[in-house]
């Protein structure tokens, strides 16, 4: 009978024992959990970006055959489907394939490397039902635009380029004066002062 009862406390002792070593990892761990979210930045909830088409200004053409040098170059570039100008012109309408990313950089080093210089650059979005709201980042195709200045309606989605080498010298040193607190449009690479989103990303920054 004495060893029964004494089977019954150790039973009973073991239990509690379990209970509280199980209550006590819960506590742990449940701490754990919120010392490692409590970390983590909220990502932007950003529309789903679409470049239907863009207007290339190419500064330095003199002639035809200036004009036929960056026409070449701009068709070898792999997200445009078709490109529209003029004899003469220094506006290159692009047309890019479905499904396909705009890399500004890519277009201004093949204008580059045909000897010439990126005049401007204007993207011309698919207009979706969010409108474009001041210093807005919107996530795009591995990089980020800040949005400097915003439409008026949801329809209006063409917008302007405004960094180094997409705008001449002199805007880009009044812009720069302007915007001297975003470490962000002095280098071109996200930084402490877009919150919210990832860092070391390429951004450019967009206004009407």
């Amino acid at each position: 009978m004495l060893y029964q009862c004494l089977e019954v406390v150790r039973f009973v002792f073991y239990s509690k024992l379990e209970k509280s070593y199980m209550k006590t990892t819960f506590v742990i761990l449940f701490s754990l959990l919120l010392l490692q979210t409590s970390g983590l930045k909220a990502q932007p909830q950003t529309p789903s970006l679409t470049v239907m088409k863009a207007e290339l200004q190419v500064n330095g053409l003199t002639c035809s055959m200036c004009n036929l040098s960056v026409y070449k170059a701009l068709e070898n570039v792999s997200f445009i489907d078709s490109i529209k100008t003029q004899l003469n012109s220094s506006v290159y309408t692009l047309i890019l394939k479905p499904g396909e990313y705009l890399d500004p950089a890519v277009l201004r080093k093949q204008v580059e490397g045909a000897g010439f210089s990126v005049g401007k650059l204007r993207l011309f979005f698919q207009p979706v039902d969010v409108q474009l709201i001041k210093n807005d980042h919107l996530s795009y195709g591995g990089f980020y635009f800040h949005v400097l200045s915003s439409p008026n309606t949801k329809e209006n989605w063409a917008v302007e380029i405004k960094d180094k080498k997409f705008v001449s010298t002199k805007e880009f040193n009044t812009l720069q004066k302007i915007m001297g607190h975003y470490t962000c449009y002095k280098t071109g690479i996200t930084s402490d002062c877009c919150d919210g989103i990832e860092s070391a990303k390429v951004i450019y920054h967009l206004s009407l």
